[in-house]
Parts: structure tokens; C-alpha cells; sequence
């Protein structure tokens, strides 16, 4: 019942936006090793006639500015731990938080034992790209149980492969925001969104700006929440006015979106560089637009409409495989490709490039298919199971009290 009850309020279009942002962290991740000054502009040597590096500073490189959608994924995560603790009954919150942690940690840990298997049947250059690790020799089984039972989730650990960085920020992020959205259970909504906004500006102050872009989604979707029908309203009264304004909205994220992650800018974006460090000016103008953008489309039915699209809902259903194995796909793809001989560096890239996501796609839309889905339901299974008997016992203990 409490499976169904959250179906009931799935909101299509944020699967949307996950599936797309998980596509452009895939593809920046390929052009920054086919073409590196698409994100590090002058400071690496052209390749493409001077289009990538136009684009490492251009509003239309926002597609190639994998830093960006990091920071969508991030404050999308934020916004759905958030949303569905806000409709879950409270005696389910420990419940709903172990099964958070199987549904993250089974292909994490599948994707370990992949790489343990890998580093000893392949030679230490072969997965040195995507690995921290100077000598994969010493991986044992040991460490690879550590990786992928916490060492990932809890502190972003990076030996096995340099995207999961992140995933810390995700999993704890989710949990410290959702204990702030139980606090509307006993103390309302209104004094749980004022504690949101004070741990977000307490992380703006430190600069924490990860775990900033959750807090942000946080109380986004407390406010929300708060006042959607009064909200509603409005907009349909004033249909034409919301539209406009959050189409403005929606293209100031997009240039926003576009500041450059590798390097200070010297065209136009040069007059928004903050007095901090380079990456640190890209990740508060990351985390503004990230929030501005979602924003926007919460607001525009239109680009909802998009997002609910079949294709981004299909990239929603094998983003997360998409996103914890395609290290290793292109790791194995660069050698490949590039003993095709091809003397046209540019042609051989594209070819790469298209070859090397297709294999990201169709091997995640197969991983997605064959092992997680049925693993998903299965944990799904045992919960409502749990879910029942623990609803059972809470009322029996009631009655006797």
C-alpha cells in the first residue's frame, strides 16, 4: 500500500530531467578525453578548428558542461528524497531509507566486483583512466566488499572509478534533508522550511556548495508543498505573465549553466568571476542555475511535456546503471577505437564518440533490464512485506496500550 500510495504521486518530468542529466554527464566525460579544451578553452590545444574551444565559454556548450548537470542531478535528488518523505507516514522513515540504501549499494557492489575481476585479468594501464589507484595489483577482495558496501556511498571514495565522487553528497545529502522534511510531522511546514533555509545558508557561508544544491532542492520542495494550490491558482490566472517570466528564468539558467568549470573565462562570463577559486565561482553559478532551472520547468508545461518525453523517460530508467559503468565502457572503448587506423583525428573522435555511448546505452539498458529492475522489485517485494507486518504490529501495540 505505501508502494502504491508514493506511485500515485510520481512526477514524470523530474525522471525526465535525471535521465537527461546523466546523458550529459556521460557525453562531457567523452569529449573532455576526445577533445579536452572543450572544457579546459585555451589552455589545451584545439582540435576542432576552434569550435570546442569556443564552446568551453559559449551558452551553447552547455551540453558538453558535464559540472552543470552534476549539480541538476544533485538538487533533483534532493528534491524527490524530500517530496516523498513529505507523504510518507512517519513509523516508515527507517524503512524507507534501508531500502534506499540496497537500491544504491546492489549495482555499486556488482559494479566493484566487476572492477576486482577486471584489475586482475587486465594491465594496469587499462583502467588507470578511470581509477585513483597507482597499483591495482593490490586490490583485494576485501577492499572491494569496503567500496561497494559503504566506503562509495558514505565518503564519495574515488579508487574505483573517478565518478562516484559524488555519490556521498547523494546519499548523505538525501538522509540529512529528509530528517529536516520529519521535522513538518511534528513541528509544520513552515518551521521545517525556516530550518531548510538556515542550513543552506549556513552551507552558502562555508561554501559547501554539493550538499547547498540538495538543501536548496529541500526547501524548494517544502515550499512548494506548502503552497501549491494557492500557487496554482495564480498561475492560472495569470497564465501568460508566469510563462514569460519563467521562460526568462529558464534562459538565464541555461547561460548560467554554461559558465566555464576548467578555467577563468575572458569573454562575457569574465564579469561574473567570483574573489574565490576558479572551480569554486563555477560551482555557485552551477548550483544558481541548477536551482533556477528547475525552477523554471516546475512552472512551464511545456518543457514538462519534454521531459515526459519517452526517450527522456527511457534515459531516466538506465541512468543509474548508465552512470556507475560507463567508466569502464569507455575505458575499454578508447584502445579499441583507436586501432581503426583512421588517419582523420576529427572523424575517428566522432566515431568514437557515437560508438562509445551507444555501448553506454545498450549496455545500461540491458544491465537495467536483466539485473536491477528485477532486483528493484524484489527489494520492493520484501519492504511491503515488512511494511505490513510493522503497520500490523504498530496497531496491535496501540490496542493493547
Amino acid at each position: 500500500m505505501q508502494e502504491k500510495k508514493q506511485n500515485e504521486h510520481h512526477i514524470l518530468w523530474i525522471d525526465g530531467i535525471k535521465g537527461i542529466s546523466c546523458l550529459f554527464i556521460v557525453v562531457t566525460h567523452i569529449f573532455l578525453a576526445l577533445f579536452p579544451s572543450i572544457y579546459y578553452g585555451p589552455a589545451k590545444e584545439s582540435k576542432l578548428f576552434g569550435i570546442d574551444t569556443y564552446l568551453s565559454s559559449s551558452p551553447f556548450g552547455i551540453i558538453f558542461n558535464g559540472n552543470f548537470f552534476v549539480f541538476l542531478f544533485l538538487f533533483v535528488s534532493g528534491y524527490v528524497i524530500t517530496y516523498q518523505i513529505l507523504r510518507i507516514q512517519p513509523e516508515f522513515f527507517g524503512l524507507f531509507h534501508i531500502k534506499r540504501y540496497l537500491k544504491l549499494t546492489v549495482p555499486l557492489f556488482l559494479y566493484c566486483i566487476l572492477f576486482f575481476i577486471l584489475s586482475k585479468l587486465s594491465p594496469d594501464y587499462v583502467l588507470s583512466y578511470i581509477s585513483e589507484m597507482k597499483e591495482l595489483d593490490n586490490i583485494s577482495l576485501f577492499m572491494t566488499l569496503k567500496q561497494g558496501l559503504y566506503k562509495i556511498l558514505f565518503f564519495g571514495d574515488i579508487n574505483y572509478g573517478g565518478q562516484f565522487w559524488m555519490m556521498h553528497y547523494i546519499f548523505l545529502g538525501g538522509l540529512f534533508t529528509s530528517i529536516i522534511a520529519t521535522l513538518s510531522w511534528s513541528l509544520g511546514l513552515k518551521n521545517a522550511f525556516i530550518i531548510s533555509v538556515f542550513f543552506s545558508f549556513l552551507l552558502l557561508l562555508n561554501i559547501t556548495i554539493h550538499f547547498l544544491a540538495i538543501f536548496l532542492a529541500s526547501t524548494y520542495c517544502i515550499f512548494n508543498y506548502m503552497h501549491l494550490k494557492k500557487w496554482s491558482e495564480v498561475k492560472t490566472k495569470y497564465l501568460v505573465f508566469f510563462n514569460c517570466f519563467f521562460t526568462i528564468i529558464l534562459f538565464i539558467s541555461i547561460i548560467l549553466g554554461a559558465y566555464p568549470s576548467g578555467y577563468a573565462p575572458k569573454n562575457f562570463y569574465k564579469y561574473l568571476i567570483l574573489p574565490v577559486k576558479v572551480n569554486r565561482s563555477s560551482e555557485i553559478y552551477h548550483t544558481i542555475a541548477a536551482t533556477l532551472f528547475f525552477i523554471s520547468v516546475s512552472n512551464l508545461k511545456y518543457m514538462q511535456r519534454f521531459f515526459e518525453s519517452k526517450l527522456c523517460l527511457f534515459l531516466a530508467k538506465i541512468s543509474y546503471s548508465a552512470f556507475i559503468f560507463h567508466g569502464i565502457i569507455l575505458e575499454y572503448s578508447y584502445p579499441i577505437l583507436f586501432h581503426l587506423n583512421i588517419d582523420n583525428y576529427i572523424l575517428s573522435s566522432f566515431i568514437h564518440f557515437f560508438v562509445a555511448l551507444s555501448a553506454v546505452i545498450v549496455f545500461a539498458y540491458i544491465s537495467t533490464k536483466i539485473i536491477f529492475i528485477p532486483i528493484g522489485k524484489k527489494i520492493n517485494r520484501f519492504f511491503d512485506k515488512k511494511n505490513g507486518t510493522f503497520t500490523f504490529f504498530l496497531k496491535n501495540k496501540q490496542l493493547n496500550l
